[in-house]
């Protein structure tokens, strides 16, 4: 059972998973405004997903997934 207040894996991957397209389309929005030029603006909104990908393992705490035996 898990913590009152704490969230799984799989909650944090689903709400990360709705946010991306919003944060992506908030990029492509706002990097002309940071003197990024048209193409550009592709590479700042990919540089994100990639932080983010790269971020996931510290939201999680590095755990590793094992299977405990259940008592009987």
């Amino acid at each position: 059972m898990a913590k009152r207040g704490s969230s799984s894996p799989s909650t944090r991957g689903f709400t990360a998973g709705a946010l991306a397209p919003w944060a992506v389309g908030l990029v492509l929005d706002w990097a002309p405004r940071w003197g990024a030029s048209s193409g550009g603006k592709w590479i700042w909104a990919f540089g994100l997903l990639g932080v983010v990908a790269l971020l996931e393992p510290l939201a999680v705490g590095f755990k590793e997934f094992t299977r405990r035996a259940q008592p009987v």
